[in-house]
């Protein structure tokens, strides 16, 4: 688990510098806010989204 976080990580902030030009907080790009909210909401979203497919591929344990 730990070795996929830090590439999902990795993943993460190598997409910033593509998508929003930012390189670190000395130069933070035309688009500081976008980048921010970026990393703040469409990462967790998307890990979210891929969470919910891989959980699913597995039968409940609970029957009801």
């Amino acid at each position: 688990m730990t070795r996929i976080s830090g590439a999902l990580q990795g993943l993460a902030f190598l997409l910033l510098p593509v998508l929003f030009g930012y390189v670190s907080g000395e130069q933070p790009g035309p688009m500081p806010g976008h980048a921010f909210r970026f990393f703040m909401s469409a990462y967790p979203f998307a890990a979210c989204g891929i969470a919910l497919l891989i959980a699913r591929r597995f039968p409940s344990a609970v029957r009801g």
